[in-house]
């Protein structure tokens, strides 16, 4: 099951900002199979309308959301 809507929205910008200008509607993303591997760190992967695939983490610090994405190569 996905985290916090904020935690998505971090996930998505993370690919957003790596797959520009490719994609520049984030709606033609969809991000998917999160997993939880401790309190403060996740892992998600991408769907597109375009079959590009990769994934990202996201780590939550007491102040911060970070995510950051890589396409499959």
């Amino acid at each position: 099951s996905a985290p916090d809507y904020s935690y998505i929205w971090s996930a998505k910008e993370a690919v957003f900002k790596c797959l520009y200008p490719e994609f520049k509607v984030l709606s033609s993303v969809e991000i998917v199979d999160w997993r939880s591997l401790n309190d403060s760190t996740w892992t998600f992967a991408l769907n597109s309308t375009s079959g590009l695939k990769g994934y990202g983490e996201l780590h939550l610090t007491a102040r911060h959301t970070l995510a950051f994405f890589t396409v499959d190569s």
